[in-house]
């Protein structure tokens, strides 16, 4: 089983795509896997994707219909098969020992999640994310502390945890623990 699952949800994003994915193939975490999963992008981005895949063998491509977001974050989850998760937008970079310092803290935390911090960078074609830890720690979330502000009621726990913990590409997730709250993300397109 991998340390961590990383899920990286791509549509029409061959500008940014290659960043990204340079990022992840470089971390210093041992025993990750990179889920990239192509939304029927109409640009290059399957291509891009399959060329890195024959590159690196901790990246699997999966393309599916076009969905949104929420669905193919939530296909990733079910592909995933590390004993953490992460998401990274396929338009952001991230810094190479993200995923390491991430995963050591919530080891040694026991956490089930645990947050990163994160700068905006502004370029020519674009803003892009570069989640970084701070040098001294992590800020650590404590479940049980959250679910005791949270209610009985399954619809409602699954919208404050979704208020609480905002975007999702700046967490690691305990798997486990986001299948026993039977956590997933919302189908965008029904909103609209």
């Amino acid at each position: 089983m991998p340390k961590v699952s990383i899920i990286v949800p791509v549509y029409n994003v061959e500008k940014y795509l290659a960043k990204c994915l340079d990022s992840l193939v470089i971390q210093t975490l041992d025993d990750i896997e990179i889920l990239a999963i192509n939304d029927a992008s109409t640009d290059n981005s399957l291509q891009i994707l399959n060329v890195y895949a024959s590159n690196y063998p901790q990246i699997k491509v999966f393309d599916k219909p076009h969905d949104g977001l929420g669905k193919t974050r939530n296909f990733g989850l079910q592909k995933a098969m590390g004993e953490y998760v992460g998401f990274v937008d396929s338009d952001d970079f991230i810094d190479n020992n993200m995923y390491e310092q991430m995963y050591s803290t919530a080891v040694a935390n026991n956490s089930d999640i645990v947050m990163c911090n994160y700068v905006r960078e502004d370029t020519a074609s674009g803003e892009s994310r570069i989640c970084a830890l701070p040098k001294e720690s992590a800020d650590v979330i404590d479940i049980k502390v959250l679910s005791s502000m949270i209610g009985p009621d399954p619809i409602d726990t699954q919208w404050r945890y979704a208020e609480m913990l905002g975007s999702a590409w700046r967490r690691l997730y305990r798997k486990d623990f986001l299948k026993a709250l039977n956590l997933a993300f919302y189908n965008e397109k029904k909103i609209l």
